[in-house]
């Protein structure tokens, strides 16, 4: 049987699982149900607020072929199967610490040209502890922010908003998370 952290065993698998964050979750629920992708999306908030658990739900909600009439993912269709299991062929996820070059950068931009087999109409990119991207990988990344077609959506994910490139930043729809109170814990 496979280890997996008590954190990854526990996260939430929907908007309404995800304590304290409530006002975010109707916003992304707005723009699913309005499918207005245009912006990068960003999630700023302290360690443990939900940022990548949202990225990823909304990710997934993005990619369901079946969304509940709230605007929930199914879990249940062939694309959330797969988006869970961590092989959906339209969704990439990539840990800006360790991924932060210009090369990497520029591999997310090739890839971006490629559609993806399959009925998928939008590919969805996370790129969490995006603060962490060098300053040439920024660079990259705002003439891939640029050039974006409408079908690659991007969505970051930092504890440090203040240390992303301005110009990056600008062009984000951010979401601030709130710290979780003890009372909702």
């Amino acid at each position: 049987m496979q280890d997996i952290s008590f954190a990854q065993k526990y996260r939430p698998l929907l908007f309404s699982e995800v304590l304290g964050q409530e006002p975010i979750s109707i916003v992304l629920k707005n723009i699913l149900k309005q499918k207005k992708f245009s912006s990068p999306f960003m999630f700023s908030g302290s360690f443990g607020s939900g940022k990548t658990t949202l990225a990823r739900i909304f990710a997934r909600a993005i990619l369901c072929k079946n969304p509940t009439d709230s605007f929930e993912p199914c879990n249940i269709c062939e694309s959330c199967k797969s988006f869970l299991a961590g092989t959906h062929p339209a969704f990439k996820e990539i840990d800006a610490a360790s991924n932060s070059g210009v090369d990497d950068i520029r591999k997310l931009k090739e890839e971006s040209n490629i559609r993806v087999l399959g009925d998928y109409d939008k590919k969805v990119v996370i790129i969490d502890e995006c603060h962490s991207i060098s300053t040439k990988g920024n660079e990259a990344l705002l003439k891939q922010l640029e050039e974006n077609t409408s079908y690659q959506i991007y969505i970051f994910c930092t504890t440090a908003p203040e240390q992303m490139h301005d110009t990056v930043r600008s062009r984000c729809f951010e979401f601030k998370l709130f710290n979780i109170s003890e009372e909702v814990i």
